[in-house]
């Protein structure tokens, strides 16, 4: 019987992680840099007036997704209507395969419940997502028919039933000027499908003879399948017998027939709730499939409780902080405990399980925007052991957060004079790549208003940040700020980083009104309908899609927007 080799999710993030993008490095800090009839943007220099592409978001409840109307350059004017005409269609059928050969013509229709997901992007903005997803319960005779944006997609069929693999179908194209396309999704007969049987348990004790097998009787597991290269789902997330104190862990969990022909298959056995006391591990299954398989997912003991504070460079307690525990535990797996946040002292008690003696977990503490505490990640090792005999709690040392930079600047009106109350918004574009800056999510947003002297200051983590700039009645500005953790000449941390001074752009109006197919009545107002104005235009080799402004028509569609003018 084949081996299934176990990898845990670090290794697998690890080599996804050497293809991370570059910092990028704002060509401009001034409108004054660029040439005559351009301003600075996050980007670099360009003309506010060329390559503009407005997306504009119709009624949901009618079908009117996001539409992107590019401009030709030269034309957008003060007032300017925009027509989304009807829904844009996906349509097609859900079929199932008659045999286990992949024959078009010897099928059936599949009219039992199914949720359809598209994962697309807009075609002309550079990266701007769009994700749809609708539940079709009895499809008639297989047909189906879904309203999406414009874009590009990719659609997979996920049948309710668990034993029926999922089907996918690429480079399908929403477009006002296309016909709606026509997609089959073929799901493959019982006897075309792949199946892989055995059982997962939390160890085998190789002292008993025979081999006794423990199994997993506090936690459910789940169990799925993924093509070992693109990670593309061969199953449907199958539910193991675990949980109770009668299960074994037994499973049989149905792949495509394209799992027949790849050398292997990643097979990831994940505890059900996502706050359960246990890991998730991958184990590597190679071709040819066994028959049966044992998967060990380690003993990784029972939680217990970490106790321990939260202080920032001052000695203050750092409150409403995030806390969370991650790492390899025992057994093998990988596991992140539940996120928890610091009292009003800075205390914090989290549920974690054990790792394995010569290794230690990782404690990551996220402060809350403004907060003069800095992310910080700090190995810790635990011994159940010498946790308290009576309340159970296992104390850490006091975890004394990094200072976050202070980051200031200002920001002056079209005549150049201080601009007070705008609202400054930075949001992380490019994570920090110092070592041991990891995080488990993204950052939070940090937002201020300048003071009656236009200055501002934002508290900052090490990374690239989008600075926006929103004043009353004047366009959006924006900047691209790399905050770096420096050392002065003695060797001491630099706490604070000074921008140049951000000008403000003049701004011109454009009005207009949107309307709509709704009902089978064209030309209906669209009310509450989203716009964006975006500038479309390389950066670095690669088309990027600069924010120009954004409103929402009001009830009877009609809106009103600032623009950048020079």
């Amino acid at each position: 019987m084949k081996r299934a080799l176990a990898f845990t999710c670090a290794a697998l993030l690890a080599a996804c992680a050497s293809g991370a993008p570059s910092v990028p490095v704002a060509p401009c800090v001034t409108n004054e840099e660029c040439g005559s009839g351009q301003l600075c943007f996050a980007e670099g220099c360009g003309d506010p007036g060329k390559g503009i592409v407005v997306e504009v978001g119709g009624d949901p409840l009618g079908g009117l997704y996001a539409r992107d109307i590019p401009i030709a350059d030269g034309t957008l004017g003060k007032s300017r209507d925009f027509e989304l005409g009807g829904p844009l269609l996906v349509t097609g059928e859900f079929q199932r395969e008659k045999t286990g050969n992949v024959d078009p013509t010897n099928r059936t229709f599949y009219a039992e419940p199914v949720l359809l997901k598209a994962v697309g992007q807009s075609e002309l903005i550079p990266g701007i997502s769009r994700p749809f997803e609708q539940r079709f319960e009895r499809p008639e005779r297989g047909r189906f028919e879904m309203s999406v944006g414009a874009g590009r997609y990719r659609l997979s069929a996920w049948p309710s039933d668990p034993s029926v693999p999922p089907a996918s179908v690429g480079d399908v194209v929403a477009s006002p000027d296309l016909m709606a396309p026509d997609v089959t999704f073929a799901f493959p007969a019982v006897e075309g499908a792949v199946t892989l049987s055995g059982r997962l348990v939390k160890k085998i004790d190789a002292t008993q003879v025979p081999n006794l097998e423990i199994a997993l009787t506090s936690t459910t597991m789940d169990l799925q399948a993924f093509d070992p290269d693109t990670r593309e789902a061969l199953s449907q997330r199958f539910p193991v017998s675990s949980g109770s104190a009668s299960s074994r862990g037994d499973f049989t969990i149905t792949l495509g027939p394209r799992a027949k022909d790849l050398p292997a298959a990643l097979l990831v056995a994940t505890p059900r709730e996502a706050n359960a006391d246990a890991p998730t591990k991958t184990f590597l299954v190679e071709a040819p499939f066994p028959n049966t398989l044992t998967l060990e997912l380690g003993d990784f003991g029972e939680p217990f409780t970490v106790k321990g504070q939260v202080l920032d460079q001052a000695g203050a307690a750092v409150i409403q902080a995030q806390v969370l525990m991650e790492g390899t535990v025992t057994g093998g797996g990988r596991y992140r405990s539940r996120v928890v946040l610091t009292d009003s002292n800075g205390v914090f008690t989290v549920r974690t399980l054990s790792h394995p003696p010569d290794q230690s977990l990782t404690l990551i503490v996220i402060p809350p925007p403004m907060s003069d505490a800095a992310v910080t990640r700090v190995g810790v090792k635990l011994d159940p052991k010498t946790a308290d005999p009576i309340t159970g709690e296992l104390r850490v040392d006091t975890v004394t957060c990094d200072q976050r930079l202070a980051v200031r600047g200002t920001v002056v009106s079209p005549d150049g004079t201080p601009a007070p109350l705008v609202g400054v918004r930075a949001l992380e574009h490019v994570a920090s790549a110092e070592p041991g800056s990891e995080r488990p999510f993204p950052l939070d947003p940090v937002e201020v208003l300048t003071d009656s002297a236009g200055g501002f200051e934002l508290k900052l983590d090490p990374a690239t940040w989008r600075f926006e700039f929103v004043a009353a009645e004047l366009p959006l500005a924006s900047r691209l700020v790399t905050v770096k953790s420096l050392v002065d000449s003695e060797g001491k941390p630099i706490t604070q980083q000074t921008i140049p001074t951000v000008g403000l752009a003049r701004g011109r109006t454009v009005s207009g009104r949107i309307t709509g197919t709704i009902a089978l009545k064209p030309g209906s107002p669209v009310p509450y309908s989203t716009l964006r104005f975006f500038r479309v235009t390389p950066v670095e080799g690669k088309d990027s899609a600069i924010l120009l402004g954004s409103t929402v028509a009001d009830d009877a569609g009609r809106f009103t927007v600032v623009l950048p003018d020079r």
